[in-house]
């Protein structure tokens, strides 16, 4: 076990110990093709439960079930489960976050339900060998820089301005507990 995966491992089990509470993680399923008249509705497609830290999501299992043990996702973006209700026309993207807030609904998660979807799994296999050889990598909003972990909080942030991943895991888990 690596750096990382003990770094990882250690925040699962800090926010289990807390009984933090998590967020529904899902896939979002485009609207399907028609059959005669009828057309399947867009929906999401449940993926499990995760922990919201910041620009991280962190599941205490891969939701894709491609590896053992603990992941960490970028996050998506969240709705909240609601029945669609009528056509009200008031603005595009009104109406568009209402077909976001019914797909999460036709997914099974009840009214109210913050689901989190969209989220991008990032590689960790090749963050901890970039930080046990020393090396530099990109993964999105985790950075490695001379072997250090660093969590972008921002898209546009240099890794000058990104704090050390392990600070920011504590901080968020903190925020995460009170």
């Amino acid at each position: 076990m690596t750096s990382l995966d003990a770094m990882i491992a250690a925040a699962v089990d800090q926010l289990r110990t807390a009984n933090a509470p998590t967020q529904a993680l899902a896939e979002s399923v485009p609207e399907g093709r028609r059959l005669w008249v009828v057309r399947r509705p867009a929906t999401m497609r449940p993926l499990g439960r995760v922990w919201r830290l910041g620009v991280f999501l962190l599941a205490a299992e891969d939701p894709a079930g491609l590896v053992a043990g603990p992941a960490l996702l970028t996050a998506g973006p969240v709705t909240t489960a609601r029945e669609r209700g009528r056509l009200g026309y008031q603005s595009r993207s009104l109406e568009e976050r209402r077909d976001v807030q019914a797909a999460a609904f036709r997914g099974g998660y009840p009214p109210g339900e913050p689901v989190t979807f969209g989220a991008e799994p990032i590689d960790l296999a090749a963050c901890a060998a970039a930080c046990a050889a020393g090396g530099d990598l990109d993964a999105g909003s985790l950075l490695v820089r001379s072997g250090v972990p660093l969590a972008r909080w921002r898209a546009d942030a240099d890794a000058g301005s990104c704090p050390p991943l392990d600070r920011y895991l504590a901080e968020r888990i903190e925020l995460l507990g009170r």
